[in-house]
């Protein structure tokens, strides 16, 4: 028997609860922060979430949670995205959801370009952006400390305008 696909919706958050233990869920916190980071008990969203510039997007695919997206603004029109998505939701629904947020953001904010930056190694990031529509735009050298060391990063970009004609 075939069942459907639930189709992956996104909705903004404020539940500062909710985002720390996604953002703190142990797969997910060593892969994202650096050398600089707290210990997870000590991350705290409580303040992030309520500024108006930064947008916490949940991802869900029926009432399955599969993360979070954190998108704050360089600009009026210049956010950077910070994937969370939980090992369920691992594989293509990961796409599907990244596709999802950019196009709530595009959708919902004065958003016309998405930016993220991939340390040197993290190839199954690397891989997830530019699966999500995003480009190369540069790297970055020596600009993330992990394990005492520093690594480059790329930095990936997708437009409104080269996916929302």
């Amino acid at each position: 028997m075939l069942v459907a696909e639930k189709t992956v919706t996104i909705e903004r958050t404020q539940d500062a609860a909710l985002v720390k233990s996604i953002i703190t869920h142990p797969r997910i916190y060593p892969s994202v922060t650096d050398d600089g980071a707290p210990r997870p008990e000590l991350f705290d969203a409580s303040e992030a979430v309520k500024h108006k510039n930064v947008y916490f997007l949940l991802a869900r695919a029926g009432e399955e949670l599969l993360g979070c997206f954190m998108l704050h603004s360089h600009n009026a029109v210049l956010y950077e995205v910070h994937t969370c998505l939980l090992p369920n939701a691992w594989g293509p629904r990961a796409v599907e959801a990244g596709v999802a947020g950019r196009r709530w953001m595009f959708a919902n904010t004065p958003c016309e370009k998405i930016m993220t930056f991939v340390p040197q190694g993290n190839g199954l990031a690397f891989k997830f952006a530019k699966r999500c529509g995003m480009q190369l735009e540069g790297i970055l050298t020596k600009s993330y400390k992990k394990g005492g060391k520093l690594l480059d990063q790329s930095l990936l970009g997708v437009a409104k305008e080269t996916v929302c004609r």
